[in-house]
């Protein structure tokens, strides 16, 4: 005889990945008007405290400086995939935020689902993850991205990470 099984709570990653589903589908130039909707959406019949965390999450990002200057762009890409066919195999990845400045600079921004700091930045691997979407993002475009960002949506703190413009 099988018993119900039921749902379990959502797991980080799981969370973290209808986070990136929000941002993806939040209208950048107007979000205090989408946000809910596009929140309870992405979040559909799932827990009030989960709801309730994404909108703060999400609500937090549309007031930082970031999203400001990502709202000032030529051009944003969100959720861009890319394959980057290596020596040794190949490496699939989608970058969260691809954005290009007034000035036609690149910038790639990787959001993350937590709280973050210099020092767990320093420790986490996540600037070799940027460099690899810098080099696919200049592979595809033929073009230097000359800033990445890793964005820690939870306290928002952001650590920039020059690249190599040349």
């Amino acid at each position: 005889e099988e018993f119900p099984v039921e749902e379990d709570e959502l797991s980080s990653a799981e969370f973290g990945t209808l986070v990136h589903e929000v941002l993806e589908h939040l209208n950048f130039q107007d979000p205090e008007k989408t946000l809910a909707g596009v929140v309870r959406e992405v979040f559909n019949g799932m827990d009030e405290g989960k709801i309730r965390e994404a909108m703060e999450i999400a609500g937090r990002f549309i007031q930082s400086p970031l999203l400001q200057e990502i709202q000032k762009a030529k051009r944003v890409f969100k959720e861009l995939p890319f394959v980057l066919n290596e020596r040794h195999g190949s490496i699939h990845g989608v970058i969260d935020l691809l954005y290009q400045d007034l000035r036609g600079l690149w910038h790639i921004v990787d959001y993350k689902t937590a709280v973050g700091d210099s020092v767990s930045m320093a420790a986490s691997g996540y600037e070799e993850q940027i460099l690899i979407y810098a080099l696919a993002f200049q592979e595809i475009s033929r073009q230097c991205p000359v800033r990445g960002v890793i964005y820690y949506l939870k306290n928002q703190f952001a650590c920039d990470i020059p690249l190599n413009a040349g």
